[in-house]
């Protein structure tokens, strides 16, 4: 849990809140952070395909691949 915390946080200090309204600012949030969580999982699969050879591998990357597509990133 404290990852998550962790992610949330930088990205809420990176975004560029110009004084936006609330609404739009939230959903810069929600937006930046959901792609920050997907990237960090999808990283990790990848990672693990490292320490694997052929098939699983193969599986492992792809995997990360069809859920980044899924979401559109």
């Amino acid at each position: 849990m404290n990852r998550i915390k962790e992610i949330a946080t930088k990205t809420f200090k990176e975004l560029p809140l110009d004084g936006s309204k609330p609404e739009e600012a939230i959903d810069q949030f929600v937006m930046a952070y959901t792609r920050a969580i997907l990237f960090e999982a999808t990283d990790v699969i990848r990672e693990k395909a490292k320490e694997h050879e052929g098939e699983i591998s193969t599986a492992l990357k792809a995997t990360a691949i069809d859920v980044l597509d899924h979401f559109g990133l």
